[in-house]
Formats: C-alpha cells, sequence, structure tokens
C-alpha cells in the first residue's frame, strides 16, 4: 500500500519535471533535423548549380577552342593532313555537344528547356558549318567564316546568358532555403514554447496542488497547536502520501485531544479538592502568584479565611461521612453566596479561603460574611439528623502598604483568632494592632534566629529541693535569650514564636547540650545532682529524630538516662492514642527517662490523663501555690492534687514557692518538693555551680558545728 502510494506521489512530482525535459529533447531534436534537413537540401541545389556552371564554362572553352582550331585550319598557315583535321573536328565537336547535353540534364538551374533545346541546336549547326568549311563534309552552299564566326558568338552569348541565369538562380536558391530554414526554426521555436508552456503549466498546477495540501496540512496543524481539534482534516481521502499524512494528521489530533484532555484531568485533580471540588491550597498558592504578577495589584482585594465552628464534634460524633456531608454543604453555600469572579478555595480540613475584588469594601465584606455565617448555621440533614456547624470569619484588605498576598493571608488568620477568641461564629477584620503585633513577632523571629546563631541563647537552671532531707533531687534547665537590646528574656516572650517557625529542635539541642555539660562539670566538681529536666513540647517530641539524638548526646556525655527527666505539659497526654508524641513519650519513659508532668491542674481531665499514661513526678502549678495558705479553695485544691500524686504512688513538686509559710503549709500537707525563689532563681550554669558550692560548704559547716 505504501509503495503504490509512494509511487504515486513520486510521479506526481517527477512527472511534470520528465515531461518538460522529454519536451525539450524532442524539440532540440527537431530543431536540430530542420537546420540538418535545410542544410542537406541547400548543399544540393548547391552542387546542382555549381556542376551547370562549371559545364557552362566547359562548354565555353571547348567551343573557343573548336573556334579556334577552325580559324587555324582555315588561315592555311601550314598543311594539316584530312585525317588530323578530322580526328581534331569529330573530337571537338563531340566535347562540345557533350558538354551541351550533360548541360540540358541540369533543369533546376533557372535555365528554361526551350533555351537549352536551342542552344544544342545552334551549336549542331555551328558544328555542321564548321564541317563544311573545314572539307569534312561536302555541301553546294558553303558557309562564310563570317558566318560561322557569327553563330559561334551567338552561342557564346547564349552560354553567358546561361551562366548569368544560373548564378541568378543560385542566388534565388540559397536565398529561398534561407527562408526555409527560418519558417523552420521559427516554427520549431514556436512549437517548443508552446511545449514548454503546457508542460510548464501542467508542472505549476501539479507543484501548486501538492503545495496547497501541504498547506492546509500546515493550517490543521497550527490549529492543533492552538488547541483546536473539532474539525475534519482536509485530504484525508487521498490515496498518496499526502492522504496518508492527513490520516496521520487527523489520528494524532484525537490523540491529543485525549492526552490534553487528560492532561487538563489531571491538572484538575492537583489544583482541586476531590471533596468539594473547590480549589485546593496549590491552586491558592498559584492564583496568588498570579495576582502579584497581574493587574489585579491596582485593585483593592479581600481576603476572607473561613474555619467551623463544633464541626470536630459532629465528625467525631456521627463519623467521617457525615463530616463530609457538611463540608460539601458549607461548599455549595460558599458557591451560592460569592460572586462568580470571586474565588473559592478549601485550604484546610474545615477551612476555607475566599479572595474577592467585587467585595473589597468594609460594607460589601461584612454583607458577605454576614450571609456565609447565616448559610452556614442552617441544619444539615443527614441520615434522619440535622447537623449543626457555624462559621468564623477572619477578614483582612490588600491595602496600599501591603501589597504582599502572603501578609493578606497571615492578617486574614489574625483575624480568624479574633473571631474564635470573640466567641464564635463572628467575624473580625484585620485590625492595625495585630499587623504591628505581626511586625514585632516577624522582627523578633529575625533576631532570634540571629541570637542562635551567635550564642545568645543560654540555659538557666533552677535548684529543685527536698526539704525533708534537705537535699537537691534536681535541676530544671530554663531557657533565656540574653538579648543585647532588650536584656535578658524569658521563654513568654519568644518560646511559642520559636515553636511555630520551626526552631524548636535547635533551642531543644542547646537545652540538651547545655544540660548535660552542666551535669559533667558538677559531677566532676563532687555536686551531688541527680538529674536535670528538660522541657519538650508536643511539636519537639513529635521528630522522629529526637530520641535517637537525646541517646546520642546521653552516651556521648557519659550519662545514663537515668540523669535525664522529660517535662511534658499535661495537653501533651490529652491528644490522639496514635499521635507520634504519645508514642515517643512512652519509648522515653520505656529506655529510663523519668517523666514529669509540668502545670498538673491547669489542664483538661487530669485524673483521666494520670490513669491513661503512667508518668514519674507531677509538678503543682504556681497558681495554687501562690497565697494557699490565705485562700481555702486552693488550699483545698493542692491538698487533693498532693493526695491523688499519694495514692497514685507519684512524686509530687511544687512550683513557684517563695514564701517560708507556703513551705511550711505545703509540708502539712505533705509535699517535700518544692522549686522557686524560696530557694534559688534561675541561673546560668557558672552562677549555679558557685550557688551550689556555697551550699555545699555552708552544709558542711552546719554539720561539724553539730
Amino acid at each position: 500500500m505504501m509503495n503504490s502510494q509512494s509511487r504515486s506521489l513520486r510521479v506526481s512530482i517527477f512527472l511534470p519535471l520528465v515531461l518538460l525535459l522529454i519536451i525539450g529533447s524532442s524539440a532540440m531534436f527537431w530543431i536540430s533535423e530542420t537546420a540538418r534537413s535545410s542544410h542537406k537540401h541547400a548543399e544540393a541545389y548547391q552542387q546542382q548549380v555549381t556542376k551547370a556552371l562549371e559545364v557552362v564554362v566547359s562548354t565555353k572553352a571547348s567551343i573557343a577552342e573548336f573556334d579556334e582550331y577552325i580559324s587555324e585550319v582555315t588561315s592555311f598557315d601550314r598543311i594539316i593532313p584530312q585525317e588530323e583535321i578530322s580526328d581534331t573536328f569529330i573530337a571537338l565537336r563531340g566535347r562540345v555537344l557533350s558538354n551541351l547535353q550533360e548541360l540540358t540534364t541540369h533543369v533546376e538551374m533557372g535555365v528554361g528547356p526551350e533555351t537549352l533545346v536551342e542552344l544544342e541546336t545552334s551549336a549542331i549547326a555551328w558544328a555542321n558549318d564548321a564541317e563544311i568549311v573545314l572539307g569534312l563534309r561536302r555541301s553546294s552552299k558553303i558557309p562564310t567564316l563570317q558566318n560561322i564566326s557569327v553563330k559561334k558568338d551567338h552561342i557564346q552569348s547564349m552560354m553567358s546568358s546561361v551562366y548569368d541565369q544560373a548564378r541568378v538562380f543560385e542566388e534565388r536558391a540559397m536565398q529561398d532555403n534561407r527562408s526555409r530554414f527560418r519558417e523552420h526554426m521559427t516554427a520549431a521555436q514556436i512549437g517548443l514554447v508552446v511545449l514548454l508552456i503546457v508542460g510548464g503549466f501542467i508542472a505549476f498546477y501539479r507543484a501548486n496542488h501538492l503545495a496547497s495540501a501541504l498547506q492546509r496540512l500546515s493550517a490543521d496543524m497550527a490549529r492543533i497547536r492552538k488547541g483546536q481539534f473539532n474539525f475534519e482534516v482536509g485530504d484525508a481521502t487521498r490515496k498518496d502520501e499526502i492522504g496518508e499524512m492527513a490520516r496521520n494528521v487527523a489520528s494524532f489530533s484525537r490523540d491529543l485531544e485525549e492526552l490534553t484532555a487528560t492532561k487538563e484531568h489531571v491538572e484538575y485533580l492537583a489544583l482541586h479538592d476531590p471533596l468539594t471540588g473547590l480549589r485546593n491550597r496549590r491552586c491558592m498558592d498559584r492564583k496568588l502568584e498570579e495576582i502579584l504578577r497581574s493587574d489585579h495589584l491596582d485593585q483593592e482585594l479581600i481576603a476572607m479565611h473561613i474555619d467551623l465552628d463544633r464541626f470536630k464534634i459532629a465528625n467525631d460524633t456521627h463519623g467521617h461521612h457525615a463530616g463530609d456531608e457538611i463540608l460539601k454543604a458549607i461548599a455549595r453555600v460558599l458557591m451560592r453566596e460569592v460572586s462568580p469572579s470571586d474565588l473559592l478555595f478549601r485550604v484546610g480540613g474545615d477551612e476555607f479561603l475566599v479572595l474577592s475584588w467585587e467585595n473589597a469594601t468594609l460594607e460589601k465584606a461584612s454583607e458577605l460574611a454576614e450571609s456565609i455565617i447565616r448559610g452556614a448555621s442552617a441544619p444539615i440533614a443527614y441520615k434522619g439528623a440535622d447537623l449543626q456547624v457555624n462559621a468564623s470569619i477572619g477578614v483582612a484588605f490588600y491595602s496600599e502598604s501591603e501589597r504582599d498576598p502572603e501578609i493578606l493571608l497571615s492578617n486574614a488568620d489574625l483575624a480568624l483568632y479574633d473571631a474564635k477568641a470573640a466567641g464564635r461564629g463572628l467575624f473580625k477584620f484585620s485590625s492595625k494592632a495585630q499587623r504591628i503585633q505581626r511586625e514585632r513577632q516577624r522582627a523578633t523571629l529575625e533576631q532570634l534566629k540571629r541570637g542562635l546563631s551567635q550564642n545568645e541563647l543560654i540555659v538557666y537552671f533552677q535548684p529543685q529541693i527536698d526539704v525533708s532531707s534537705n537535699s537537691i533531687v534536681g535541676m530544671e534547665a530554663l531557657i533565656r535569650w540574653d538579648h543585647p537590646e532588650r536584656g535578658m528574656l524569658t521563654p513568654i516572650h519568644f518560646l511559642d514564636l520559636a515553636m511555630d517557625s520551626g526552631l524548636g529542635d535547635e533551642l531543644t539541642t542547646l537545652c540538651i547540650e547545655q544540660s548535660i555539660a552542666a551535669l559533667k562539670t558538677w559531677r566532676k566538681l563532687s555536686i551531688d545532682v541527680p538529674r536535670v529536666s528538660i522541657n519538650l513540647a508536643a511539636n519537639q517530641l513529635r521528630n522522629p529524630d529526637l530520641i535517637e539524638e537525646l541517646n546520642q548526646r546521653v552516651c556521648d556525655g557519659g550519662l545514663s538516662s537515668a540523669d535525664i527527666s522529660i517535662e511534658i505539659v499535661e495537653s501533651v497526654l490529652f491528644g490522639d492514642h496514635e499521635d507520634l508524641a504519645i508514642s515517643q513519650v512512652k519509648r522515653l519513659r520505656d529506655l529510663g527517662y523519668q517523666i514529669e508532668l509540668d502545670d498538673f491542674g491547669t489542664g483538661h481531665a487530669s485524673i483521666s490523663n494520670l490513669t491513661r499514661f503512667k508518668v514519674d513526678r507531677i509538678k503543682i502549678d504556681r497558681m495554687f501555690v501562690t497565697d494557699m495558705d490565705s485562700h481555702s479553695d486552693k488550699h483545698t485544691i493542692v491538698a487533693a492534687l498532693i493526695d491523688l500524686a499519694k495514692k497514685l504512688d507519684i512524686e509530687c513538686l511544687a512550683e513557684g514557692l517563695e514564701t517560708t509559710s507556703e513551705r511550711d503549709e505545703l509540708v502539712s500537707l505533705g509535699c517535700t518538693q518544692f522549686q522557686g525563689y524560696l530557694f534559688s532563681r534561675p541561673q546560668p550554669q557558672q552562677a549555679m555551680t558557685e550557688w551550689l558550692l556555697h551550699r555545699n560548704a555552708r552544709e558542711t559547716s552546719l554539720i561539724k558545728a553539730v
């Protein structure tokens, strides 16, 4: 099939060229043959005329010779024998007549036959008279020499006339031949031009037909490249390669259409939430980049960060399918309330974002937020039950002073936190105070990063003392920031920011390193510090490399797991059983690290937490310890906590102890382990070492005094 098609297209391409070649060759052969034929014809005429002229010249010479001989004989200057005269006469007479007879055969030399006959007759008569005069024939009438001479002159005159006519005929024949040659050449040239025009037209038609087909294919490919697939490809029914290419283009168009549809579907799935059909966070990031590069920078824009209230309760109570129905219902509410030009995203589990240009005023934004909250609060039917959720919304403007999409989202987040803090089911606008606070946090974060690189973060230690034995039972490691401008900062000024910014692991490493170094120093000085407590937040505990790093540093320091206590807040244990933080705490306890529960009593479901997870020590928060001797309710709570710890066989330590009366009250309730300013403020390692040495010296002196 392909071979026949190839031959067909080759014929289409090469046939006009071959035709032109054949036409050109034929024309050249025709011209050559015409020239050769004309030349041959002219040469034949030339030869005939030349021969005739030669005969005329020869005849005239023979007549002259004949006449001269007659004159010689009739002059009687010498005696000539009769036989010699007869022989010579016969020879000359035969030669003249022979030439005349030969001359009559050249009738195509422009001389009429009657002239030649007359010439021959005159020559015979002249020869007969000459024969009588020479005595070779008897006659009653003897012609005179003058008469013979007159006849001879007449014959010569006729011969000259024949000669002239032959020359004229020759010239005319040459002209006729040249004219005939020109006519033949002209006819040949005209024929060649006509044939070339016809052949060229055929070649042009074929080439134009082929070029038009290729142009159509090119136009079809250009349409396909632009994404236009719904059209018929021309020339697909042709039987040559053009048809084959057209069919391949059509097939390629179909395949590319399918690939494009698949690609668009994949891109849609990559940029949209499969549950609600809304754009996802990845699409949001891309749209924000487009906004940053587009003309929308000159327009006002608002961002609405929407978070569902009570969604987790409904999801946990009725199951994940119910949660999915809630999310789809909220998505329908949002799509109904926002403008067609607005951008709507699902950016988290129960979080949505709206970017709007049409509602970028306080009044319109307020109306949109209120309508969304009303729509979200409507009951959602699910398997015979009405599911109830609500929405809190934070609204931020893309202001003239803040042309950064990231700042816009950050402002919307801050406004959302305010809305939830104000009671939920509300909307709040981003405020200048929030932006100022964010800028402060950003500046603080940059300073904190610099401080970490320049060793401005140091670990302070506060002793934990058992008054029953007057011994140190441990040290709590507390991070501090020696800020070059603001002085010594406690964790309240930077710890949450560090955790939220991903710097928690660096702080953990710093705390572990300096705690191990302090323990090694104290033991070299024979100072008995049983252990150091290190505070770890949930995010730090979720670091899968934490335990391996801690074990490695403890081992490298020549210490054991019994030398380190891990302090955690109660909220860590209140999470999901599958939470990595809880599993990490269990592994640490299994490896021999003591677990201390900090700020006990301030969290949720404290007693249930203790039954779920065994800890080694609880630390009663200072909010219960302070002024407990003058507040009966605090006294009651602390007494209950201490009693609970005893019954669960858990050590109990009171934090924030500042007065001896508080100490005595706690001792009376059965708590003997304390930490607070009554004994020592948190101090850096060197100062704490001096404090420990001074305390040991004082204790030694007291023992000796006793």
